[in-house]
C-alpha cells in the first residue's frame, strides 16, 4: 500500500476518473442508440429468446404460412366452432369411409324412394300359380286350375294359362274360359276375351288356354280355369299350369276388356 500512495499522482487519479466516465457513458449510448440496423443477421438465436417473449402482438400478419407448421400443428382442439365451412372442403374430400351412414336422414328429394307411384313393394306385385299334370275327362263342366290371390288395392289381375287337351274320336269341341269369383262358371262363357272354343279332329292332342286382364277392387280373389266338351266324343285335359299377376292401376291406366288367344303352342298331333 506504502509503494502504491508513493506512486498514487494527481495525473494518475484524474486519467482513471476519465477512463471510468467515457466506459459508463459509451454503455448508456450503446443501450439507447442500438437499433436493428445495428444487429448483425442471425445474431440473436432460438435460446436467446425469453420464453413466452414473442406474443400475438409481435407477429407480423401473415407471417406464419404454411411452410412453416409442423406436420400434425394443427389439432382438433385448434379448431374453432365452425372454422371449417363447405368451401374450405376439397371437391370429393370426404369419402364413404368418413360418412356415419347410420346417422344420416332421408334425402329430402327421395322423399318416395320406398315407394313407387305411392305403393310400396308389397302392394305393388304379387303372384299366384296353379298346375297339374293330372288328366282330367271333361264329360261336364270343370274347374281344371285355380289360384287365390289377395288384391292389396285396386289393379289388375293378369292371367295367363296354358293347358294340353285331348280328343278320343271326332267332333270333339273344347270350350275353355277364365272367370273371376265366379263359382258357377257363367262369368266367363259368353265372354269370348275370357275364352276359347276350338274343334278338335278324331285322336288329336292340342295345347293352348286362354289369357285375360281382370279389373278388380281390394280383397281376396279367384281366378279359375274352366272347361267343357261342346263336341261328340270324349275330351280330356291332359295338365297345364295357370299363372295370375297382380298390379295396382297405374296413373292413366284403364281397365280395358283383356286379351285372349290359344297360345302360342299350338298343334295338332295325329295318333
Amino acid at each position: 500500500m506504502k509503494q502504491i500512495r508513493q506512486r498514487l499522482t494527481y495525473a494518475n487519479v484524474m486519467s482513471s476518473i476519465a477512463v471510468f466516465f467515457v466506459l459508463g457513458g459509451a454503455t448508456a449510448f450503446a443501450a439507447t442508440k442500438i437499433g436493428a440496423n445495428e444487429i448483425k443477421a442471425n445474431s440473436i438465436k432460438t435460446g436467446k429468446i425469453v420464453k413466452e417473449a414473442v406474443t400475438a402482438g409481435k407477429i407480423k400478419n401473415s407471417a406464419v404460412n404454411t411452410s412453416k407448421l409442423a406436420n400434425d400443428a394443427v389439432t382438433n382442439g385448434k379448431l374453432g366452432n365452425l372454422a371449417v365451412t363447405t368451401d374450405k372442403i376439397a371437391d370429393k374430400a370426404v369419402t364413404a369411409s368418413k360418412i356415419n351412414v347410420a346417422g344420416l336422414g332421408q334425402v329430402p328429394s327421395a322423399a318416395n324412394a320406398n315407394t313407387v307411384g305411392g305403393f310400396g313393394p308389397s302392394g305393388l306385385v304379387r303372384s299366384a300359380y296353379d298346375s297339374t299334370n293330372s288328366s282330367v275327362s271333361l264329360t261336364s263342366e270343370q274347374t281344371v286350375l285355380s289360384a287365390t290371390i289377395a288384391a292389396p288395392s285396386n289393379g289388375y289381375l293378369l292371367v295367363t294359362a296354358n293347358g294340353t287337351w285331348s280328343a278320343t274320336g271326332a267332333n270333339a269341341l273344347i270350350h275353355a274360359g277364365l272367370d273371376l269369383d265366379d263359382p258357377s262358371g257363367s262369368g266367363w262363357s259368353g265372354d269370348d276375351s275370357r275364352s276359347i272354343s276350338e274343334e278338335m279332329e278324331t285322336a288329336t292332342t292340342t295345347a293352348g288356354a286362354p289369357s285375360a286382364r281382370f279389373p278388380v277392387t281390394a280383397g281376396t280373389h279367384t281366378v279359375r280355369l274352366k272347361a267343357h266338351n261342346d263336341g261328340a266324343s270324349t275330351l280330356s285335359f291332359r295338365g297345364g299350369s295357370l299363372t295370375v299377376l297382380f298390379e295396382p292401376f297405374g296413373s292413366g291406366g284403364s281397365q280395358g276388356n283383356g286379351t285372349s288367344a290359344f297360345t302360342a303352342a299350338s298343334a295338332d298331333e295325329n295318333g
